[in-house]
């Protein structure tokens, strides 16, 4: 069956991808007797999901040479490619194609998948055309930019955006929330974050996913640590994320007494510290 169905071939190449034994679905691709667009597709996926970004490029560039064009699906895994490649020029290529093919505009997934790969890329004003050029945008692509401008630190520019989305009548979800914490936390904004724990505990998004860890987080690098603790101590569930949110914020603040007290109350309770922990 392998010398001759082409399917079994595609479908043990993706085995394989989504199983992490990249070499082998390689080896399976190279033996097939034809390859398509799904076939370069599911090698391209493959390699993008286990942090294999250039290897994944350099599939979608070897795809090309053979005649075989990409699909809007081979953009998008390329587009993720060159996040953990790191490589903003290729993705300003990806997008110049896409333009052509009136995708980069025209597809909100396309859009919303640029949008990160700039953001991961840091290249925030790129990210920030192809936001002003969406003819629609959903909370994922509010999102994505939030998200980015708090990564690099740029607090301001992420609530700006936040009130901006409030205002054209999305409503954030966890995400949002957890972005918008973030960006409080590196200016300072407590009393923005202290609307968005109101705004929480009302949607009843307390115990949902980390987000006492970001408030907790946001608290204590806003010096706040008593309401921090107040947080810590209102969740029924403490991981090592919570505890090091809050020994990171004593710790700051040169609080060293507390931090050993804490500390060692984390280790009582049978939490495992980890890095940041002795860090």
């Amino acid at each position: 069956l392998l010398d001759k169905d082409v399917l079994v071939n595609s479908i043990l190449v993706d085995m394989y991808a989504k199983c992490g034994v990249i070499a082998k679905a390689q080896e399976v691709f190279d033996k097939l007797p034809a390859q398509n667009v799904v076939t370069w597709n599911t090698l391209i996926t493959g390699y993008t999901q286990h942090g294999y970004g250039d290897m994944a490029l350099k599939c979608l560039l070897l795809m090309k040479s053979e005649g075989i064009y990409p699909d809007a699906f081979t953009f998008s895994c390329g587009l993720k490619a060159c996040c953990t490649a790191s490589t903003g020029n290729m993705g300003e290529e990806l997008q110049a194609e896409l333009h052509r093919k009136g995708l980069a505009e025209s597809d909100l997934v396309i859009g919303n998948t640029l949008i990160n790969m700039y953001t991961k890329c840091g290249l925030l004003g790129n990210a920030q055309k192809v936001f002003d050029q969406l003819p629609a945008c959903d909370v994922i692509t509010w999102n994505v930019l939030i998200s980015g401008y708090s990564e690099h630190g740029l607090g301001k520019e992420s609530l700006r955006y936040f009130e901006q989305m409030q205002l054209k009548g999305l409503c954030a979800n966890t995400t949002t929330y957890a972005c918008v914490l973030r960006g409080c936390g590196n200016i300072g904004a407590s009393n923005k974050g202290l609307e968005i724990h109101v705004e929480v505990i009302k949607k009843g998004l307390l115990e949902k996913e980390t987000m006492g860890n970001n408030l907790i987080d946001m608290y204590a690098k806003c010096g706040l640590l008593s309401s921090a603790e107040q947080v810590f101590n209102s969740l029924t569930v403490h991981d090592v994320a919570s505890w090091n949110s809050l020994v990171a914020g004593y710790s700051q603040l040169g609080e060293s007494e507390k931090v050993i007290r804490f500390f060692k109350r984390m280790v009582s309770e049978g939490i495992k510290p980890d890095q940041i922990t002795f860090l």
